[in-house]
């Protein structure tokens, strides 16, 4: 049963007035066995997130909810009937496309995730009209406001499709794995859709502050300058007048974190840090001065000015103003920095796919492949050659302690960095980035210091002794 509120409502006044009365179970608009886009992303709505928004207390047979007014029904139908409305709404804006049928989605979600449309109003028609006049403003430009419902749209259809998508998400956000309890696979999936919709939605509202950006130099290159030093281009000045935190705010942060943030720019640097700084050896301090030079020194980043930054802010902005900082917990920055990471940062100052500095994700398949091997050759994880008492016999045999227990290690194929059973690659990059960092920035590819020895002193001369 998909829409179990408005069943029960049904039921209860089959009991006051007979049979023959609504509310009717609402039918599904997809075909069962159809995996394209729209089936996946209605069906997504329509059966995986059952009890969206439920009060669980609603017990005391009062009318709490708002239909045309408030109070005409059960809170717990209001939000069946949002549900409907979004997957209604959703399922017109993917048969037409068009702007005005993008709009009502954004409409049917922040009613359903920030309260009250009313509270976001002037931004998402500021983005509208933005991008209904943007065109004229640029030779290229996209609609950024529809393109953001079409990513909604993938980003549902993809969980509704992908089991190994759907376990990834509930084991990160600690939800039950499996989906034997439909309850908490519901669950899970009314988070996937709230913070997937806070992520995709809202990913380019930035725009409006590339624009400007983006006219100065764009006319620069029609009369024959290239993008790059010595081009004139635009920065912004005065940018903790939004990045700036308030006092409410840094308690809240202190609580959810233990530790204070001064501005959206520190909250963010710790947030990329927290997911990608082991992965890809870079520190809080860099990251922080990377996202700090995003508005102010655009010539940093290739003299492309970064709506993704904006992005972020602006919309940490609207969450606050809306649904009020002391309602905003870890899955909000978490949406807020993957929204700061879409765009260029992560090309240019995460993962340098440039090519000035990839050196990471080698690491990462040195290590995975330094288990693999271990675990083909019979190894096991553990540390007992380091922790136990050893034998005189051993000690006397080896000279030394330390020469002692490296034997042990090889006679008992153990090893503290070692893995058990079949890791799978994410379970091997979560045992790297647990590692301490004394493990990970060691050499574990020799024959590139080598290289690097030759880079610096210009070749290698190799000398035969007798």
């Amino acid at each position: 049963m998909a829409y179990t509120a408005l069943q029960q409502m049904k039921s209860r006044n089959e009991k006051a007035f007979g049979k023959g009365v609504g509310p009717i179970q609402p039918e599904r608009h997809y075909d069962s066995v159809d995996h394209g886009l729209k089936a996946m992303a209605l069906r997504f709505l329509h059966a995986r997130c059952e009890g969206l928004g439920f009060d669980v207390d609603e017990t005391d047979g009062a009318f709490h909810g708002t239909s045309l007014l408030p109070g005409q029904i059960p809170y717990n139908m209001q939000m069946d009937l949002n549900r409907l409305c979004l997957e209604r709404e959703l399922e017109k804006f993917i048969d037409s496309g068009a702007v005005e049928d993008a709009y009502t989605v954004y409409y049917c979600y922040l009613e359903m995730f920030f309260g009250h449309y009313g509270k976001s109003k002037k931004m998402v028609e500021l983005l509208s009209e933005f991008e209904s006049n943007g065109s004229s403003l640029l030779m290229k430009h996209r609609d950024h406001y529809s393109h953001s419902v079409y990513v909604f749209a993938l980003g549902l259809a993809i969980y509704e499709s992908n089991y190994a998508y759907r376990a990834a998400f509930k084991k990160f956000y600690g939800f039950e794995p499996g989906e034997a309890n439909t309850e908490a696979d519901h669950a899970a999936a009314c988070c996937f859709l709230e913070y997937w919709g806070l992520t995709s939605l809202f990913h380019d509202i930035g725009y409006p502050f590339e624009l400007p950006f983006e006219q100065v130099l764009s006319y620069y290159e029609v009369a024959g300058g290239k993008r790059g030093e010595g081009s004139l281009y635009l920065a912004y000045r005065d940018v903790d007048a939004i990045t700036r935190l308030g006092v409410a705010a840094k308690e809240q942060f202190l609580k959810l974190y233990g530790r204070p943030f001064r501005s959206t720019e520190e909250l963010f640097a710790f947030g990329v840090t927290k997911k990608l700084g082991a992965a890809y050896d870079f520190t809080e301090d860099y990251m922080l001065g990377k996202i700090h030079d995003k508005p102010i020194a655009p010539n940093t980043f290739n003299y492309f000015m970064d709506h993704a930054y904006f992005s972020a802010t602006r919309l940490y902005r609207e969450i606050e103003n809306s649904i009020g900082i002391e309602k905003i917990n870890e899955k909000h920055v978490d949406a807020l920095t993957a929204i700061l990471l879409h765009n260029s940062l992560f090309k240019f100052a995460v993962s340098f796919f440039n090519g000035k500095n990839y050196k990471r994700p080698l690491r990462m398949d040195e290590h995975e492949r330094w288990i693999r091997e271990h675990i083909s050759m019979g190894w096991i994880s553990g540390d007992v050659y380091e922790t136990a008492s050893l034998p005189e016999e051993l000690l006397n045999r080896y000279g030394d302690e330390k020469t002692a227990r490296k034997a042990l290690r090889e006679q008992l194929r153990m090893h503290k960095l070692a893995m058990d059973g079949n890791p799978k690659e994410a379970e091997i990059f979560a045992h790297y980035a647990a590692l301490p960092l004394e493990e990970r920035e060691k050499d574990y590819e020799p024959f590139n210091s080598m290289l690097k020895l030759i880079k610096k002193f210009d070749g290698l001369r190799i000398y035969k002794l007798d």
